[in-house]
């Protein structure tokens, strides 16, 4: 994984257009409780918010929903037991969005699934620099896993990630794209991630020719899974403190929802609707993109 500040420039390539969806009649959210599991975004409109139950160390919830779109191309996983938490976001503007985000859940979940037992190293610092490893070589099978699919009309497809890892004493974080990752902590949030996008890339400015002629918007990303030579992890370690909430959200909640709303349902709100409450404050804000949250607490 590259350093958590490494987008000192925009990297080589096309930049990736995110499409805009025309209106449509908003769906409300309802939690529905499940078993512990990983949980993937379904293509159903009909679906509400997923929620998992209680671990020994955390408590989570997940919620997604296709908003104003026909299709649902966010995938999420919450599961306690391995750790393991994930949002993934289709590209918009390509076909196979939605094949994309459930490669990357379905790869992460499966090249983590045995996270577990290394909670029971002696060392908490070696916990955590082979727990980077292990995510960070599952989000580079994701990518070469999109890649090998793509073809036809799905030749483009490709997918933001952001994820957590949970050890011990410490979280992984690591992202590609836009999804973002919070921490609530003491009542005040803080972003974890910097999206990888124009607006945030520190560039300053980029020829019209490395963008088709079109000026480039200031939402478009400059990293994803899918992309070659765009498709490097940032990640960083933290240590974990009781109590602590992280949040993972798509661009659709982020679109309509500032830091200070969001810090807001995660002061107000139980962990068990957490996710919940933010995908329909989302909702209810006007948000035209699918919507999708992640959220874990720490006992």
């Amino acid at each position: 994984m590259a350093a958590t500040h490494a987008d000192a420039h925009v990297p080589a390539g096309p930049l990736l257009r995110v499409r805009r969806q025309r209106a449509a009649r908003e769906l409300p959210i309802r939690a529905v409780p499940t078993r512990r599991r990983t949980v993937r975004a379904s293509m159903s409109r009909a679906l509400g918010p997923i929620l998992t139950t209680a671990s020994s160390c955390c408590q989570s919830s997940s919620a997604t929903h296709p908003g104003r779109r026909r299709t649902n191309e966010d995938a999420c996983c919450a599961d306690d037991a391995s750790g393991l938490f994930v949002v993934a976001d289709g590209l918009g503007g390509y076909d196979g969005g939605e094949i994309a985000s459930r490669i990357v859940v379905e790869t992460l979940s499966e090249q983590l699934a045995d996270h577990a037992p290394i909670r029971a190293r002696t060392h908490p610092l070696d916990d955590a620099a082979f727990a980077c490893l292990q995510l960070d070589h599952a989000i580079r099978v994701a990518h070469r896993r999109i890649c090998a699919r793509q073809s036809g009309r799905i030749a483009e497809m490709g997918s933001t990630v952001a994820a957590l890892l949970l050890g011990r004493t410490y979280v992984v974080i690591a992202h590609v794209g836009d999804s973002r990752v919070y921490r609530w902590r003491n009542g005040r949030i803080e972003r974890m991630t910097r999206d990888h996008t124009f607006a945030e890339s520190g560039a300053g400015s980029l020829p019209l020719a490395a963008n088709g002629g079109v000026p480039p918007s200031p939402h478009m990303l400059t990293r994803a899974l899918g992309v070659d030579g765009q498709s490097v992890a940032d990640g960083r370690v933290e240590m974990i403190e009781p109590g602590d909430r992280y949040l993972i959200l798509s661009d659709g909640v982020l679109d309509v929802l500032t830091d200070e709303a969001i810090e807001d349902r995660a002061r107000r709100e139980p962990i068990a609707v957490l996710a919940a409450a933010l995908v329909n404050a989302s909702l209810a804000a006007g948000t035209r993109d699918n919507v999708t949250a992640v959220c874990v607490e720490l006992a």
